[in-house]
């Protein structure tokens, strides 16, 4: 598909070598069925050519080895000796034709999806490490780690502010009392779960003086009940439904239905 945007056999060779060449007639392809013109076509297709020599220079052998990074350092030396004015920059015009390359390449899964960088929160100073010590030092499975994570970080973001270190620090064990009351009734997580990340976490934070004192003696204890995970009968609707479905004309018809009304009783 090359050949629709390009005539010179040259140019259809320096395409087609490199990491990036064996993609460039599909995308080419695309571009095609995008309706681009043939001036906005090419100027896409020439400025993913110079990557690919880039990259080449680079020693970079195959397409999956393709990084924003890579592209960001590409773009540092494609307007080293450009000069942007107020109404063009090259850098970005190069970028936004690199980014459509990038993600066609992600779409065919000649490359990964980049994965997103976690972005830092008031308490990522506490959780951060928390997590890697029950990873690490507790040998945790990742499964309640991730647990973890879910119930301390949505107590903390429930602190708000306070969950910075130098405000966590001063807070007594009223107000962590009472933060953490509220957090279990607005809770829709698992109490017995919750109650036990939260104390466990409260220990953590203890031994490392990141609190003024161990706090997880203010987490109530949730009641369980033996038999609370049973079903408490059968639902009216459906009594109902059998109920009309009892042939009541025969003898033990109307017994079974004495039965469905002890039952509803």
């Amino acid at each position: 598909m090359l050949e629709y945007w390009y005539r010179q056999k040259r140019t259809l060779v320096d395409f087609r070598r490199g990491p990036l060449g064996p993609h460039f007639d599909a995308f080419a392809a695309v571009l095609k069925a995008q309706g681009y013109s043939r001036t906005g076509a090419v100027q896409i297709l020439s400025k993913c050519c110079q990557l690919n020599a880039f990259l080449m220079e680079r020693g970079i052998t195959q397409c999956v080895q393709l990084s924003e990074s890579l592209m960001e350092s590409f773009l540092d030396a494609y307007t080293a000796n450009t000069r942007t004015t107020a109404h063009y920059s090259p850098r970005d015009h190069a970028r936004g034709a690199l980014a459509r390359f990038y993600s066609f390449l992600i779409e065919i899964h000649a490359c990964r999806q980049p994965k997103p960088e976690p972005k830092p929160t008031l308490y990522s100073w506490v959780i951060d490490p928390y997590l890697r010590h029950l990873s690490q030092e507790c040998k945790l499975a990742k499964v309640t780690v991730q647990r973890a994570c879910v119930h301390v970080g949505q107590f903390l973001a429930a602190l708000g502010q306070n969950a910075r270190r130098p405000r966590l620090k001063t807070l007594g064990p009223e107000k962590v009392e009472r933060y953490i009351r509220q957090h279990l009734k607005d809770s829709s997580e698992n109490l017995v779960c919750l109650a036990a990340a939260l104390r466990r976490f409260f220990r953590y934070c203890a031994i490392r003086h990141y609190t003024r004192a161990d706090y997880s003696g203010l987490i109530p204890a949730v009641r369980q009940y033996r038999h609370a995970a049973l079903p408490k009968g059968i639902e009216d609707s459906a009594l109902q439904r059998a109920l009309h479905a009892i042939n009541t004309e025969t003898p033990i018809g109307a017994r079974d239905y004495a039965i469905f009304l002890l039952m509803m009783a």
